[in-house]
């Protein structure tokens, strides 16, 4: 399984790594055992480990870098679709953000398996680890004697926006500095879902605000307008909660909404650089030009007319929608 990281892979852990895995436990013994934890673990003998290594865990990693063993990381299916996370890194290996490309790898795997949560227990005075699950979006759930108890929602909720919306999501945005997002705008995307003219999707992780989008039944866009394209528009997603696959499960259940009255959905993207990771999420998607130039304020652009480069200045993609979709 690959990392973030060049060089740096996952690879099922069984009998065959047991010498080279008990050997690396033995060279950080000390570390491992520092709070208290893996004392077990650091106690086993080669014959001990091998029998636990023998044992099938298709969940269970190494960490490997540059085909030398270095850490190891386990997902364990506790009551699926919720499981825990169990990881650990040499002591010669940390501080290059190892531990959390082999994480956050292992995460997008568990998206793939369907699973909902994920817990990891830390114990107190492990602050390098609360680091590591707090810049993967973590959260402290629950305090016990000797450790705590962090969670991620590896899937978002998403629902229909709602009148109790109209004061949480400009809030979120007003605290990032993000112009344009006032309760006016809540209150009219609001006003257009009741009509049946606009749906707005809103996700949220742990309870609270984390992105939304909206689908324009009727877009502004005459081309789509005129084809019944209907179009996805204003995808946010909360900066500190991007790269969770929020913004991946809201395009999921728009384009699904789509696919119920259409066979083909669209969406516009921004030309300048904060738009890059937009425009290769839908491409990987299979949107791409509709092949009518560039449009500002959804009108198109003629050659040689001169136009302000900012968010009303935009691509547009359509995709068709397969029964798979």
């Amino acid at each position: 399984m690959r990392t973030t990281i060049n060089g740096l892979r996952l690879r099922h852990l069984d009998a065959r790594d047991a010498g080279e895995y008990h050997a690396l436990v033995q060279r950080n013994t000390a570390h491992l055992t520092r709070l208290g934890d893996y004392r077990e673990e650091a106690a086993a003998g080669l014959d001990d480990v091998t029998a636990r290594l023998s044992e099938p865990s298709p969940l269970r990693y190494g960490i490997v870098l540059h085909d030398r063993l270095v850490g190891r990381v386990d997902l364990v299916p506790v009551d699926p679709p919720r499981y825990g996370l169990g990881y650990w890194l040499s002591e010669d290996a940390t501080g290059h953000g190892y531990a959390t490309a082999a994480v956050r790898a292992l995460l997008e795997h568990a998206r793939s398996l369907g699973a909902t949560d994920v817990f990891a227990g830390v114990t107190h005075g492990n602050d390098r680890s609360v680091a590591l699950l707090r810049r993967l979006g973590f959260s402290r759930v629950a305090e016990f004697g000797s450790y705590d108890r962090y969670h991620r929602a590896i899937v978002p909720e998403i629902r229909l926006l709602a009148a109790a919306d109209l004061a949480e999501i400009p809030a979120a945005f007003a605290a990032i500095g993000w112009p344009g997002k006032d309760a006016a705008l809540y209150r009219s995307y609001l006003g257009e879902q009741r009509e049946g003219s606009r749906t707005v999707l809103v996700a949220t992780v742990d309870g609270r605000f984390a992105g939304y989008l909206t689908v324009h039944w009727r877009s502004a866009y005459q081309p789509f307008r005129a084809a019944g394209i209907p179009e996805i528009t204003d995808l946010n997603v909360l900066p500190h909660l991007r790269r969770r696959g929020i913004a991946r499960a809201l395009m999921d259940r728009a384009e699904a909404l789509i696919a119920e009255r259409s066979p083909t959905a669209g969406i516009g993207v921004g030309l300048y650089a904060d738009y890059t990771a937009a425009h290769l999420m839908y491409l990987r998607r299979g949107y791409l030009p509709d092949g009518r130039g560039v449009v500002y304020g959804a009108a198109p652009v003629p050659p040689g007319a001169p136009v302000r480069v900012d968010d009303d200045l935009a691509l547009m993609m359509t995709r068709p929608l397969g029964s798979g979709t």
